[in-house]
């Protein structure tokens, strides 16, 4: 059984993935603010690892 399938995502579609999750991710920091205040430079450092982790996949192709 095949649970995931490769998909090709048009330049829109993937547009519209990646804004509903910023939106989303506002959402979550302004209602739960105060909940991952402590929690900021962890939170920071594993988004810039995992940017760093896909800029270099990406460049590795």
């Amino acid at each position: 059984m095949k649970i995931l399938k490769n998909v090709i995502w048009s330049w829109w579609e993937l547009g519209i993935v990646k804004w509903s999750s910023f939106l989303c991710g506002i959402a979550v920091g302004s209602y739960w603010s105060e909940f991952f205040r402590p929690y900021i430079i962890v939170v920071i450092t594993i988004g810039l690892l995992l940017g760093v982790v896909g800029l270099v996949r990406w460049l590795k192709k």
